[in-house]
């Protein structure tokens, strides 16, 4: 997980005080390493395999709603999502949260509708980060799963994507009612396509369109309810990217959040069942469990209290690997897409905390490592020393899944 710096506000720092004598007690000394459960986990066919597979299939079977958390652009884990899914609607269909905007996830599932993962590949030729993550072989398949005769059944609860804009405003012209409308929108989309080619995403529409633009845009439209959603979904998501880019984060992470929260309440409130069964697969920031290492309380809290609410309960797996190559994104004169090493420092933080024996990893392969019994194995104190992605790793998730060979996610297109 990407490390994050901060420190928490006073009103946390003095309320913690009454923990003090608790959290400094004498522990005992820490025993000495112990092999840690280590299962190996198998994917093949689309199923949940292996000693570790029939662990995790049982939680599942056990579970309303699953969080899988994860690090971008790597094959597995909607692999391990589709796997998931088998196994959730052997009992009936279940919902898919997909980690894009509202109005793109439509542009998506027009395309997967009509001709699959290959039609979503050609309509983002040219334009590759329209949107998250959807851009990607595997996360496009698991998307796929959820949509059948009856419709479709996925969620998409974030904001629209940095390049979302390359396919709306497309839509947007097509709506005009006149010329003047029509060159308004031509001239946000090739300063768009321009700032793409150049690599200069400071210069696209969600970072620099300001309030008076975006009201300009919805007089241009009026009376076009397509239009002005359109218009509304943007206008929604630029102060996210706007404070980022001003040195903002707390800002912009407590805007983004606070909408990816109410996105997810409301489909989960319309869902035909009052319990729905759920698969989540975002960034593991957004599905652990506690407040996160940007001070946020996100998805993961929500769902975990949701589901008990109902009698139900939440399942939390991380998919973070020790070693291999992931697909990074970024908008460049020299293309979007670039293959670099991975290796997650939490868990090996974590892993090196324990002296855990990890020989059983020798393989490429995956594997699934419960995380609750580490707890009371590294105690208080230990666990106070861990850097906050590792604490919040350990603490907020139910199981790992990691491998020392990870593969880099393929591209729809670029």
């Amino acid at each position: 997980m990407r490390k994050i710096t901060g420190a928490f506000t006073a009103m946390l720092a003095v309320a913690a005080m009454g923990f003090a004598t608790g959290a400094n007690a004498q522990e005992p000394e820490a025993p000495p390493p112990v092999a840690i459960e280590i299962m190996p986990l198998d994917l093949a066919d689309g199923q949940l395999g292996g000693a570790g597979g029939a662990v995790l299939r049982e939680q599942i079977m056990g579970a309303q709603i699953v969080a899988l958390g994860e690090e971008h652009g790597l094959a597995e884990s909607p692999a391990l999502g589709l796997a998931i899914a088998a196994a959730m609607q052997e009992s009936g269909p279940a919902y898919h949260v997909v980690e894009t905007g509202p109005l793109s996830l439509e542009w998506a599932e027009r395309r997967l509708v009509a001709g699959g993962t290959a039609s979503l590949g050609a309509g983002l030729k040219g334009r590759p980060l329209a949107l998250p993550f959807l851009n990607q072989a595997e996360d496009a398949e698991l998307a796929l799963a959820f949509i059948d005769d009856s419709g479709s059944r996925l969620w998409a609860v974030d904001q629209e994507f940095v390049g979302a804009p390359l396919i709306l405003l497309e839509e947007l012209a097509q709506l005009a009612p006149d010329e003047e409308a029509r060159n308004a929108v031509a001239e946000w989309l090739e300063a768009e396509r321009a700032a793409f080619a150049d690599g200069k995403p400071d210069a696209v529409m969600l970072f620099r369109a300001t309030t008076k633009d975006f009201d300009h845009l919805r007089g241009l439209f009026a009376g076009q309810d397509r239009a002005q959603a359109i218009i509304d979904g943007l206008a929604e998501s630029a102060p996210i990217y706007q404070a980022y880019g001003a040195g903002k984060g707390y800002d912009s992470n407590a805007l983004r959040i606070a909408l990816i929260r109410a996105l997810f309440l409301s489909h989960y409130r319309a869902a035909p069942a009052a319990a729905p069964r759920v698969l989540l697969k975002m960034g593991a920031y957004h599905l652990g469990r506690g407040t996160t290492p940007t001070f946020m309380h996100d998805l993961g809290s929500l769902v975990d209290g949701l589901a008990a609410a109902g009698g139900g309960r939440s399942l939390h797996i991380a998919y973070m690997p020790l070693g291999g190559e992931q697909l990074a994104m970024q908008p460049s004169g020299d293309g979007p897409f670039t293959r670099v090493p991975i290796g997650d420092t939490a868990v090996s933080e974590i892993m090196q905390t324990l002296n855990a024996d990890l020989t059983p990893m020798d393989g490429q392969g995956l594997y699934l490592i419960p995380l609750s019994p580490l707890r009371p194995l590294m105690g208080n104190r230990r666990i106070r020393a861990l850097s906050q992605d590792a604490q919040f790793l350990l603490l907020g998730f139910d199981f790992l899944v990691t491998t020392r060979g990870a593969l880099p996610a393929t591209p729809l297109a670029e």
